[in-house]
């Protein structure tokens, strides 16, 4: 389950790709099914909160259900410093393409060393 702090940090990075260019949102998993499939074959990146010790059935699901949805699309998930501690590999194996510890991580990730508009 999602909570205000994962919304937040939700909200922060997709202004930060929107700030460089990036046609970048923030949906739920319910919005993601109402997408047109056209939309969904178009998208090319979902970032996930990283799962914590109390969600993380949940987080599998989640992620099982957005790898069927966005079929191509690379699934990642940021494990900021400041997160609860409590999830291992394990989870995370097959669910994830990459883990990115920071967002200034995953912006780098997303804009592929292009540079920032002038």
């Amino acid at each position: 389950m999602e909570s205000p702090h994962d919304e937040v940090l939700a909200d922060l990075l997709a202004q930060s790709l929107r700030d460089e260019g990036v046609n970048a949102r923030t949906l739920t998993l319910a919005a993601v099914r109402d997408l047109p499939q056209a939309e969904r074959d178009r998208t090319s990146a979902v970032f996930l909160t990283y799962p914590v010790a109390d969600s993380r059935d949940a987080w599998r699901d989640a992620a099982r259900e957005l790898r069927s949805l966005l079929a191509n699309a690379l699934v990642l998930t940021i494990e900021l410093p400041l997160g609860e501690v409590g999830t291992d590999d394990k989870v995370l194996a097959g669910q994830a393409d990459l883990v990115v510890g920071s967002f200034s991580e995953a912006l780098a990730f997303v804009l592929g060393g292009r540079s920032a508009p002038a």
